[in-house]
């Protein structure tokens, strides 16, 4: 018979379990919402406003600049608040976005041809989502934050979690093209996502209750953005061009290929696949690929690429050029972004590594969406 000590461990050793496998799901889930949010109101919002490569560059531009505010709020709620108030504050967040379930068009909006068409679709990406995929956004560092100050497995290194979320990112951005559009209609999808973003309040309190309920050891709660080495310039700056460099080559190979094809949305997501794609199988401490292979691959997609936008590839189809152009870009991501999991800080620093990151995908945006077609003449350049 069990002694009262016997049971008392088990419900103790089933607590790290339970944290681990409870925050994998909430993350797994916010980011499920969050890319399969993006194509689910870009098409509700095309026949609006149209499908011209631009309003895909810019609708990247407003998600990427919201995932910016996402993780700038964490960093803020998680260096400025305890735990104990970080989780109501985020839960209130939650509510509100609530309210703006269905997702739907403004009512009473109507496109103005006259007026600045990047505006517009800021404007309404804005009023219809900004605030669901604002707090969606914030998930992926706060919930890695609350984990790393939990008594869970592999806490102090919680970058495992983003694998996690950006593996639901992935199956969410592969899901709807393959399997919500083709049997689902627009109306339908929205009122799955809203039931879905509901449950995902449950697992949120869930986790943050967790937290608190298994706090780590003394020492681990010392590891604070205070007590961690200070950063340098150098090092932010070269998590911002890491991010960068990817996700500018993302959106030029999205809008490339969109004037020779059309602006289809398969081609929105295949190319935004690939990109987080290659987060999974880097952020991780056993890649696909392995260090040593990566530079040589890199070099060689340099290459190719540089081949393909010069008059030498004229004579090859375009069917043919969107098929080469995706290994590429999955090679220059998976290359930067494993240079990125290599240069990630202790846990203190890890929502200003994020903020970081987020930086540098949103300044690919900005380059790509309204810096680039003012200076180049071509999109070759």
């Amino acid at each position: 018979m069990a002694s009262l000590d016997d049971v008392s461990t088990s419900r103790v050793d089933r607590g790290p379990v339970l944290l681990s496998v409870v925050f994998t799901l909430t993350i797994f889930i916010s980011a499920s919402l969050l890319f399969f949010v993006q194509p689910l109101f870009a098409k509700l919002v095309l026949p609006h406003i149209g499908g011209a490569p631009a309003v895909w560059t810019t609708a990247m531009l407003f998600f990427q600049m919201v995932l910016l505010g996402g993780y700038i709020y964490a960093h803020v709620l998680t260096k400025y608040a305890p735990l104990r108030w970080q989780l109501p504050v985020h839960l209130a967040f939650w509510a509100l976005a609530l309210t703006f379930l269905p997702l739907s068009v403004a009512t009473g909006w109507t496109y103005d041809p006259q007026a600045s068409t990047t505006l517009q679709t800021l404007t309404l990406f804005a009023l219809g989502v900004g605030v669901p995929f604002g707090m969606l956004s914030a998930n992926a560092p706060l919930l890695q934050a609350w984990y790393a100050r939990s008594s869970g497995p592999s806490a102090q290194d919680p970058y495992f979690l983003y694998g996690a979320s950006n593996f639901g990112s992935l199956m969410a951005l592969l899901a709807f093209p393959l399997l919500a559009e083709p049997f689902l209609g627009a109306q339908a999808i929205g009122q799955a996502w809203a039931v879905i973003f509901v449950v995902f309040g449950v697992f949120l309190a869930l986790s943050g209750g967790l937290a608190l309920r298994y706090p780590g050891e003394a020492a681990q709660e010392e590891r604070s953005s205070q007590s961690c080495k200070p950063l340098s310039l150098k090092q932010v700056g070269l998590w911002v061009f890491l991010a960068f460099v990817p996700s500018s080559l993302m959106l030029a190979i999205t809008t490339k290929v969109s004037i020779d094809m059309g602006a289809l949305p398969l081609i929105w997501v295949v190319p935004l696949s690939i990109y987080i794609f290659s987060f999974v199988i880097t952020f991780t401490h056993r890649p696909l690929l392995s260090d040593r292979v990566l530079p040589v691959l890199l070099i060689g997609a340099c290459a190719v690429m540089a081949v393909l936008m010069t008059g030498y590839a004229r004579g090859i189809p375009t069917w043919w050029k969107a098929l080469i152009f995706a290994p590429m870009l999955f090679v220059v991501a998976t290359a930067a972004h494993r240079k990125l999991y290599n240069a990630r800080p202790e846990s203190g620093h890890l929502t200003l590594f994020y903020i970081s990151m987020s930086v540098g995908g949103a300044l690919g945006g900005l380059f790509n969406s309204i810096v680039a077609p003012n200076i180049f003449a071509d999109v070759h350049e």
